[in-house]
């Protein structure tokens, strides 16, 4: 049985690391959604590997990493990360791949396999105004596998839990 924690931290560094901080016994996998993209740290003029970029002040940038869990992300600046905890990769030597079905800035599918088991299969979504991640998945989905867990934030409003919202100022 896995834990999952879906959470927008809408670009705040400090909502990330308090996350990955006081989350890590409670959560095995966490879905990020709108994560933050900075500099981290000087590097040195060898060409970084991954998704993260060098800026031209000699930084890394990207966003953040913890000791106690693997990022998976797609690309510097996508909206969607998710990180598991090292402790169910190390001691159940389970195999963590991001699947390339979903290739999107916007939406992620993870893998996770435990030995004699098969596949748990993770969706986070940050779904816009526009509906980009929505409309990307409704056109992969015949090629995506059977989904366990999928969540993130949809960007839907509705009058019933935000009575102030007014359809009118919807794109719609």
């Amino acid at each position: 049985r896995l834990r999952v924690l879906y959470h927008n931290v809408n670009r705040n560094a400090k909502q990330t690391t308090y996350i990955l901080e006081h989350f890590a016994t409670d959560y095995d996998v966490l879905c990020i959604q709108e994560p933050w993209y900075g500099k981290i740290k000087p590097i040195p003029s060898a060409t970084p590997a991954g998704p993260a970029a060098r800026t031209d002040d000699n930084f890394l940038r990207g966003t953040q990493i913890h000791q106690d869990w693997l990022l998976v992300e797609q690309a510097i600046d996508a909206r969607v990360a998710c990180y598991v905890h090292k402790s169910i990769v190390n001691a159940n030597s389970c195999i963590v791949r991001l699947l390339p079905q979903v290739s999107h800035q916007d939406c992620m599918l993870i893998s996770i396999r435990f030995p004699d088991c098969s596949a748990v299969h993770i969706l986070n979504i940050y779904n816009d105004r526009d509906n980009k991640a929505i409309n990307h998945l409704q056109d992969i989905i015949a090629t995506l596998p059977a989904i366990d867990c999928a969540g993130g934030d949809y960007n839907t409003h509705s009058r019933i839990w935000d009575p102030t919202y007014k359809p009118e100022d919807s794109q719609e």
